[in-house]
């Protein structure tokens, strides 16, 4: 399972993200954007890390993922991309 958070900028352009999830054995560990206004795929980021079947939501600027696996551990973290810097941090549980 992939994630997908809809996310307005300052200027109020809406923008979806996906980002991780699986296909087969092929755990992804990238981040696109769709441009609803232009209707357009961009690859935003990638996360130094593979993950799938986990929960997310936006806040602010943040995507916040919990929990998911990489198909052979399960995780018990935070994690939070910020969409303005494309850096992310881990929060430990």
């Amino acid at each position: 399972m992939h994630g997908s958070v809809l996310y307005k900028n300052s200027s109020k352009s809406k923008y979806l993200f996906i980002f991780g999830g699986r296909l087969l054995d092929n755990i992804s560990n990238e981040v696109f954007t769709f441009s609803l206004e232009n209707r357009v795929w961009e690859k935003f980021c990638t996360i130094p890390f593979m993950i799938s079947s986990f929960t997310s939501l936006l806040i602010k600027q943040f995507i916040v993922i919990y929990g998911g696996t990489d198909c052979i551990e399960f995780f018990n973290n935070i994690v939070l991309l910020n969409i303005e810097t494309k850096k992310y941090d881990s929060i430990l549980l």
